[in-house]
């Protein structure tokens, strides 16, 4: 099924929060938006295929015309969040997107996290009645940009049934083995993180820790409770990796929260999801 798309002309826009699977995910500036009348994305979901305990992993295509891109769930310093909407959906109990690592793109100084050209998001989702149909329905804003950017809605809707043939198993599988890892074996653990301030900036001092040092890491952080990170700022060491986050915290939220600090880190032959800091 083909996205019907939409384009709007916004100048100089802030980009709001992320709602993927109910939990907010704070963004960066967006960058200016216009309109061309003309879409860049195809979307189409999936049914996927089903797994243990009545869950069934589907999926989400999105494919760009030639040289354009879209942004992973956090752009980075610059950029245009996705906001995706599966309120409209029935007999889903629990919903999680997984997001396969970004390619990481750098201009003027600030890094971002794209997908260009093809990227499959795999869903898991679990019924409410394993014997009853799931509809899954998808209201989505997605910015798409070359020399310019254009934010396009896609409304996606697909019935699956319980015994729904199996299409797209193999790309989904392939597309869950790229998603980063919880470490299981201290491959790289958070030693430490303590708040601070720079100027008018609230920051937070990390210290990551690796039992084999990769030869360049690069560490996207998220805050998932109100707090925008505004840059990350890296310094290696012999057997760590020193991070100075720079954030601002919502007005509405007199405290950080610890525990809503989110670290991705990719290295080049892995990728690794960290959850919260504690206090060094």
């Amino acid at each position: 099924m083909r996205g019907f798309t939409r384009s709007w002309k916004i100048a100089a826009a802030t980009a709001l929060a992320v709602a993927v699977a109910a939990v907010q995910v704070t963004s960066a500036v967006a960058q200016s938006i216009v309109a061309t009348g003309e879409s860049f994305i195809t979307s189409r979901l999936l049914p996927g295929y089903s797994v243990a305990d009545n869950t069934r992993i589907a999926g989400l295509r999105m494919s760009m015309k030639p040289g354009w891109k879209t942004y992973w769930r956090t752009p980075g310093e610059t950029g245009i969040p996705p906001r995706f909407d599966w309120s409209a959906s029935e007999n889903i109990e629990a919903l999680k997107v997984h997001w396969p690592r970004p390619a990481l793109f750098e201009s003027y100084g600030m890094r971002t996290a794209e997908y260009g050209e093809v990227v499959l998001l795999p869903i898991e989702l679990t019924p409410v009645d394993p014997d009853r149909p799931m509809r899954l329905a998808l209201s989505a804003e997605l910015g798409v940009c070359r020399e310019i950017c254009v934010l396009e809605h896609v409304e996606q809707v697909l019935e699956i049934a319980p015994d729904a043939q199996q299409i797209g198993k193999r790309q989904i599988r392939s597309a869950l083995r790229r998603v980063p890892k919880v470490p299981q074996n201290a491959e790289v653990t958070v030693a430490a993180c303590d708040l601070g301030r720079s100027g008018s900036d609230q920051m937070l001092s990390a210290v990551l820790q690796f039992s084999d040092m990769p030869e360049a890491p690069v560490v996207l952080v998220e805050h998932n409770d109100g707090a925008w990170i505004k840059r990350t700022k890296q310094r290696m060491g012999d057997s760590s990796l020193d991070l100075d986050i720079y954030f601002v915290q919502s007005k509405d939220r007199p405290w950080v929260d610890r525990s809503a600090f989110r670290m991705t880190v990719l290295t080049e032959t892995a990728a690794y999801d960290l959850h919260g800091c504690k206090t060094g």
